[in-house]
């Protein structure tokens, strides 16, 4: 397949750029300098992508190892009260460190952008609590309704060891 350059310039007719470019090495001394910055561009965002892929391999790595320490430290120990603990203020941490990065780009980008998105995290935050807070007091009324139906049905034999109040 043959190639085909086309140079433009604002400078003369085209027999004028042609005789710069052959005395330039077939490349005309524009394309020369966008060439090399193009080059030089071309270097640092593969540097900057295969630097990107490490680190998040070993951020990746890091967070799995952690996470398998905490799911097997109930079983080591027999304290699954303190896994779940621990469980969750993992979750909290990764969970805060996702928001403060997420505002802090969206700051970046601009004080506004990162106003707004700092807003509408506060209420997903707050939307969240709330979520737990109902499922909570769903579990404790469910956990009361079970200990009153048996304790009606074993005529509350567990309150004071008879059937009289």
């Amino acid at each position: 397949m043959g190639r085909l350059d086309i140079y433009i310039s604002n400078k003369g007719t085209s027999e004028q750029a042609l005789d710069n470019s052959a005395a330039n090495g077939g490349i005309a001394p524009e394309s020369k300098a966008n060439n090399s910055s193009t080059n030089g561009m071309a270097r640092t965002i593969a540097a900057s992508a295969i630097t990107h892929s490490i680190v998040n391999a070993g951020i990746n790595n890091a967070k799995s190892i952690i996470q398998n320490q905490i799911s097997i430290y109930g079983d080591v120990t027999g304290d699954y009260i303190k896994q779940t603990n621990m469980e969750q203020t993992y979750n909290n941490i990764m969970n805060g460190a996702g928001m403060l990065l997420n505002v802090g780009t969206s700051f970046m980008v601009h004080p506004v952008v990162g106003l707004i998105n700092f807003g509408l995290q506060g209420i997903n935050m707050g939307v969240q609590e709330w979520q737990r807070q109902k499922q909570y007091s769903i579990e404790y009324a469910r956990s009361n309704a079970i200990a009153n139906y048996n304790s009606v049905r074993l005529g509350e034999k567990l309150v004071d060891g008879n059937r009289n109040r």
